[in-house]
């Protein structure tokens, strides 16, 4: 439940005891601003820097260290550069030792999303930072803003620190509160650029800064989430019925999903089937693998690559006939998992992650304490399709009985087919065809055959 959203107030309202921390920051800012000479006007750092370099690498540790309001929350610093140069990535402070993913953000004045990079699940405390792939070259004395986002809303905060006050770490400057609109700023829920301001606080993000980009780090595909080596510590599951299990993800930039992974745990034959959905349960792909009795990484490849697009949601799933799966429970809680460039969420991110639901394969909503049903997607910059159509899924099924006389049949596709292309018979016997039509749904890749008589029974 969000908390504080018409009424925010962050830190002052989960403002801990002063400690001696507290009075030290406290004292260590009035004698800066005394010996600077004009109350209230703070600087950190005069000189310039080496570079790479940050704006709050001098500067004494949070006065909440660990703050929650009870909803995610994005809170980010303005801070402009005196010098062009580049920014590298983010940095921000954990205070507390419990394992959370967090997203790094950078804003251009205007709210344009520069870069993002993540972090997944984290258990050390202090400061942490996170690089973009691509270093981002920013103008001088340009207004940019630094972010951090936490889907399970930790946060760090010291109220009033950018009341009338800038904070200075040549080249890199914090603005003071007002300067160029509030400073300390936030929102509440999904990702996005924060804008609210409360009483100056200072949410401990800092962006870092070089005055020459560093090289774009490479990314080796095909390539998944989880490695080959990444298995689960638990026994398989089975609910007694049939059961599809998936993962929301997304890729940082746009590619390929050439196929999908599921982890099996169990020696018994069983039919799996593999499946690509949009954020929204439009099916974009599909594969099968039958009587399968090998353990651990199961492969499937699609039919057609499917093209993704960078920072998009989508879910990999995967269905099986006899209701086996693999679980570990709270896996998305509090942190997702990253191999760049594909990410999967953390639960709360974009809607709950570590999906399910049960009967026939369809597309997975539910879910139970952010499990991880370990799937995974099959990345590629670059592919080509080299497999033919094959039949993902059949209405009625094969050697069905008691079917109902003028039941349409229906057989989906592995990927795209060309309707012409498309030969379904109908037969009383084997010399004998029913007059039929068949028409063909390329949003689901689904063909379907009615007849144009009634069937007799028997």
């Amino acid at each position: 439940m969000r908390t504080n959203v018409d009424n925010p107030t962050l830190a002052v309202r989960r403002r801990p005891r002063r400690t001696g921390v507290l009075l030290t920051l406290v004292a260590a800012l009035s004698l800066l601003a005394a010996l600077d000479g004009r109350s209230g006007q703070f600087r950190t750092a005069a000189a310039q820097t080496a570079c790479p370099c940050s704006i709050f690498a001098n500067v004494p540790t949070p006065e909440a260290a660990s703050s929650n309001d009870g909803s995610p929350i994005e809170v980010g610093v303005k801070f402009r550069s005196s010098m062009d140069g580049y920014i590298t990535g983010i940095r921000l402070y954990k205070g507390n030792t419990e394992a959370g993913s967090y997203k790094g953000n950078l804003w251009s004045g205007t709210g344009e999303l520069l870069a993002s990079a993540v972090l997944d699940d984290q258990k050390a405390s202090g400061w942490l930072e996170m690089f973009f792939r691509t270093a981002v070259s920013i103008k001088a004395n340009t207004t940019y803003v630094a972010s951090s986002y936490s889907a399970t809303g930790d946060y760090a905060a010291t109220s009033g620190f950018f009341t009338g006050s800038s904070a200075d770490q040549s080249p890199l400057r914090a603005l003071a509160d007002g300067e160029d609109g509030p400073n300390g700023v936030f929102k509440y829920g999904e990702s996005g650029l924060p804008t609210e301001g409360f009483r100056g606080a200072h949410y401990w993000v800092d962006a870092v800064f070089d005055t020459t980009p560093p090289p774009v780090r490479a990314i080796a595909c095909p390539c998944n989430v989880f490695g080959e080596a990444t298995k689960p510590d638990t026994a398989p599951g089975n609910d007694g019925q049939p059961v599809e299990v998936g993962m929301k993800f997304r890729s940082s930039r746009d590619g390929y999903i050439t196929g999908m992974r599921l982890y099996k745990g169990s020696a018994e034959p069983g039919t799996y089937t593999g499946n690509l959905w949009s954020s929204t349960g439009t099916n974009l792909a599909g594969a099968v693998v039958e009587d399968e009795t090998r353990t651990g990484w199961i492969e499937m490849t699609f039919g057609a690559p499917v093209v993704i697009t960078a920072n998009t949601t989508y879910v990999v799933s995967y269905h099986s006939s006899k209701g086996d799966y693999t679980a570990t429970g709270d896996f998305f809680a509090r942190s997702g998992r990253e191999n760049p460039p594909l990410r999967a969420l953390v639960d709360g991110e974009d809607g709950p992650n570590g999906l399910f639901t049960y009967g026939e394969s369809s597309f997975p909503t539910e879910s139970f304490k952010a499990a991880n049903y370990w799937v995974d997607a099959v990345f590629n910059t670059a592919a080509a399709d080299l497999i033919a159509p094959a039949v993902l899924r059949r209405s009625p099924a094969v050697s069905a009985k008691d079917v109902v006389a003028g039941t349409k049949v229906t057989a989906t596709f592995t990927e795209a087919v060309t309707p012409a292309a498309i030969a379904m018979t109908l037969r009383r016997s084997a010399t004998e065809a029913v007059e039929s039509t068949v028409t063909y749904d390329a949003r689901t890749r689904t063909a379907t055959l009615a007849p144009k008589s009634a069937l007799a029974e028997g």
